[in-house]
Parts: structure tokens; C-alpha cells; sequence
């Protein structure tokens, strides 16, 4: 494969069953994933509210993250994407639900 295919490939998007809420509190949730296949440069996390709609996004290297500043006994939802390059990006995972304490 030549370079150029190989960045047209789109990275496979995390696996939900390896989704998993690791530790949840009233204000904060860490969340962790196993690494897409591929070259990946980054991870962008997603919390939704129990509306569907975005209420914060972070972008990470690693497979894991802890989000602060939730809202005590608030249902969310939270999703990865895995990211090529600026242009390629994976769907996001399958939704992990979770309700803060």
C-alpha cells in the first residue's frame, strides 16, 4: 500500500464493549477504551446529556480520561472517535450511559 491509501483509510472506531466507565463520582468520570487499530494520533471524547446534545469535548493521545465539572445525580452519555489526521476520523463508538452520584 502506498502512503496516500494508507491515509485515506478510516481508523475503525473503538470498540464499545471495551468503552467503560472506570470510576464515576458526583462532579467527574473516568472513562477508558482499548486502542483502534491503525496509526492513531488522537482520541475525541464526547459527553452528551441525556438530551443527546454535546456538552463538552476533549481530545487526547492516550486511552483513557477523566472529565470534571459534571453535575451531581445528571444522567450523560459519553462516546470515543479515533483520529487519523484532521481529515480522517472513525464514527464514534457505541454510547456508554452512566448517572453521576
Amino acid at each position: 500500500w502506498s502512503k496516500k491509501e494508507i491515509m485515506r483509510t478510516k481508523p475503525t472506531a473503538p470498540d464499545f464493549r471495551a468503552l467503560r466507565i472506570t470510576q464515576s463520582t458526583a462532579t467527574s468520570v473516568a472513562v477508558q477504551w482499548k486502542k483502534s487499530r491503525g496509526t492513531i494520533k488522537s482520541y475525541t471524547v464526547r459527553l452528551l446529556n441525556s438530551s443527546g446534545k454535546v456538552v463538552k469535548k476533549a481530545t487526547t493521545k492516550k486511552t483513557k480520561i477523566t472529565i470534571t465539572g459534571l453535575t451531581s445525580g445528571t444522567q450523560y452519555a459519553v462516546d470515543v472517535a479515533a483520529r487519523f489526521n484532521k481529515a480522517n476520523t472513525s464514527a464514534p463508538s457505541q454510547q456508554q450511559h452512566f448517572v453521576t452520584e
